[in-house]
């Protein structure tokens, strides 16, 4: 049994969020999909949330962060906008700058 599935048998099963930020921190090696998922983790979601957070750290500008969702680094509809928010980024602020960028 691998720290995954220590971790996934334990009450935060497939809480992606959670391993995400134990990748990011450096607690957890980033894993290949099927490790991920055999300990019940979403590798997409996690990939998604570890980016995001990465992104933070770089503290990025709404006209930065505006280019990447058009870009579509950040996921679509809903999962942008809730990493968006996760990420410390007001999505109204991003989407008011990508309307702008589109004039």
């Amino acid at each position: 049994m691998n720290s995954f599935d220590r971790v996934a048998n334990n009450r935060h099963k497939n809480n992606n969020k959670r391993i995400a930020k134990e990748i990011v921190i450096g607690k957890k090696s980033k894993l290949c999909s099927k490790e991920l998922s055999t300990a019940g983790y979403d590798k997409h979601i996690v990939d998604e949330r570890v980016n995001t957070m990465l992104r933070k750290r770089m503290n990025l500008s709404i006209h930065e962060v505006a280019e990447e969702v058009v870009e579509g680094k950040w996921g679509e509809d809903e999962i942008c906008k809730m990493l968006l928010e996760e990420a410390g980024y007001n999505y109204n602020d991003v989407m008011h700058e990508i309307q702008r960028l589109n004039k």
